[in-house]
């Protein structure tokens, strides 16, 4: 049986929790032996089935080990504010599974899978949906989000324009694991479960045609390796895709944390708010935002 997930102990970490399980949610996956996995979800106040609105979908950070979901509830509000659905999907962490790294990034493709099938339904349009993460849950992010191309089969010189695979409208890290065989992605055990990790390493499915991307991280950040991240987000241009790279020379791990860092936490905000406008994924505010008070 699943063991439950250590609980915040700070007070305002208690409240964006306490925030997040008022928030209504649904069963997104069920296992064979019942255990079932959940979504929260985020809408703009009057928001309905009827409409057709953007969307991100956001894995939590943790290292799949902690289960840190409600230090997305202030993104949540501030994306709402902008009448942007956020979506907060469960995934299995190895504080309550033996699994491996191949198992939770398959949570992460059969949410994308589920979340594109389901979007009408819950009011949100389904070619404008953002798929982001912080670290591991950056990871999963790009492994959803820039899937392998389809191999070519046989020699037949005549054929017809290749169809992409299924992507989402834009994609977002925050101080997210880009490659996978990198220092900071050894806690995530993947090198050592796979003799070959070309297949699920982001840093390999580098290409044209993927969707644009947003990127954030802190230059002070010990745990996670700022120049491979500026690499990727180079590399991610060069193939000709959109890319906002947001780098900040003052900030640490806690880079996205609003409670730690409030103006960082804004600054990000505005730097991904104008790239996604710019875009025409969002529209643009209509008025001056108000300060986010959690």
């Amino acid at each position: 049986m699943p063991q439950a997930p250590k609980q915040p102990r700070r007070p305002r970490e208690q409240h964006l929790l306490s925030l997040l399980q008022a928030r209504p949610s649904i069963i997104w996956k069920t296992f064979a032996d019942g255990h079932q996995l959940r979504v929260h979800l985020f809408f703009p106040s009057g928001h309905s089935e009827a409409m057709d609105i953007p969307c991100v979908a956001f894995f939590h950070g943790g290292m799949w080990i902690m289960e840190h979901k409600y230090e997305l509830v202030p993104w949540a509000l501030q994306l709402t504010n902008r009448g942007v659905a956020l979506l907060i999907p469960e995934y299995r962490c190895r504080n309550k599974y033996d699994l491996r790294g191949e198992d939770i990034l398959q949570d992460a493709h059969d949410f994308w899978e589920w979340i594109s099938a389901n979007a009408p339904s819950l009011g949100i349009d389904p070619t404008n949906i953002t798929l982001a993460g912080a670290d591991a849950g950056g990871l999963m992010a790009l492994h959803a989000g820039m899937p392998p191309l389809p191999r070519r089969r046989g020699i037949w010189p005549f054929r017809g324009e290749e169809l992409l695979p299924n992507m989402p409208a834009a994609l977002a890290i925050f101080r997210g694991v880009v490659d996978v065989n990198s220092l900071e992605a050894q806690v995530l055990n993947i090198n050592h479960e796979l003799q070959d990790t070309k297949s699920i390493n982001p840093a390999k499915r580098l290409r044209s045609n993927l969707p644009p991307l947003f990127s954030a991280h802190g230059e002070l950040d010990p745990l996670q390796d700022v120049e491979a991240s500026e690499w990727f987000c180079d590399e991610w241009s060069r193939y000709g895709n959109p890319c906002e790279n947001y780098s900040n020379p003052t900030v640490d791990h806690t880079l996205m944390n609003f409670n730690v860092n409030p103006q960082t936490f804004e600054q990000i905000f505005i730097c991904w708010d104008q790239f996604m406008t710019e875009l025409g994924l969002w529209q643009a505010p209509e008025k001056q935002e108000v300060a986010l008070m959690i």
